[in-house]
């Protein structure tokens, strides 16, 4: 499974609830119609992802053949060398991927990754961190809003307990720009930085982004450029697990 613990270390603090929100101040109501403005309308995306990864005891690099039929599925083709190595398709109420060196598959609900992980995740939190979103909407938090070194910050609170989270995106072009989730008392958490963005017809999309997760001592490292990327284009998402593979029980 070491070509999907990335995913599942960047969905495992993106865990669910929301609070009750306050009434907004004018600033904050002008930035969160911005950051909606510019939320990504497509049909249909593809894109080729060149990943660096670096755990504790492995590092790699691989590619990613990405399409995503918007709000309705997503599919991952992982190659190396030029050779597949596992494949991935996802839709907001199934999991499915194997993996052709361990001859492993998996197929089955967010209920059953949630209680492997102990944390909810979801097909929206995987769409929008791809896409440079933030993991949750923003209008359905309490946060508070500053400035800071030029770039408009939100403290989400009272979210997930135990978490603190912080976004930060551009006034420029009211992009996400980083996201962090980190749990103090586990010395757990994540930084994805979106450190470029390229402009297509139906808006922004990150060129690159930066990923590291804290897991108590261990630290994960990711990076992840974006290239050949086209919109509303026919795509196939073709998907089935070779036989004599054996599925993952979690």
């Amino acid at each position: 499974m070491r070509y999907f613990t990335l995913l599942l270390v960047v969905l495992l603090t993106a865990c669910g609830g929301s609070k009750s929100v306050t009434t907004r101040t004018v600033e904050e109501e002008a930035v969160l119609t911005n950051y909606n403005k510019n939320l990504l309308e497509f049909d249909t995306m593809s894109a080729r992802l060149s990943v660096r990864y670096a755990a504790p005891k492995s590092s790699q690099s691989f590619t990613i053949s990405l399409r995503m039929e918007k709000d309705k599925q997503i599919w991952m083709s992982v190659k190396k060398l030029g050779i597949t190595g596992a494949k991935a398709y996802i839709t907001p109420d199934r999991v499915q991927f194997y993996e052709k060196l361990g001859g492993t598959y998996f197929d089955g609900d967010y209920a059953l990754i949630e209680k492997f992980l102990g944390q909810q995740l979801s097909f929206d939190q995987l769409q929008n961190l791809l896409l440079g979103q933030a993991i949750a909407p923003l209008e359905d938090q309490a946060f508070d809003l500053k400035t800071d070194a030029g770039l408009i910050e939100f403290l989400a609170t009272g979210r997930i307990k135990d978490v603190r989270e912080t976004y930060r995106m551009s006034p420029q072009h009211f992009k996400m720009t980083e996201q962090q989730l980190f749990r103090e008392s586990e010395n757990q958490g994540l930084r994805l930085r979106y450190e470029d963005y390229e402009r297509y017809e139906p808006g922004m999309v990150p060129s690159r982004m930066v990923l590291k997760v804290l897991d108590g001592s261990d630290v994960t490292d990711a990076t992840a450029s974006y290239g050949s990327v086209r919109f509303n284009e026919p795509l196939s998402f073709p998907y089935s697990v070779p036989r004599g593979y054996d599925r993952i029980e979690l």
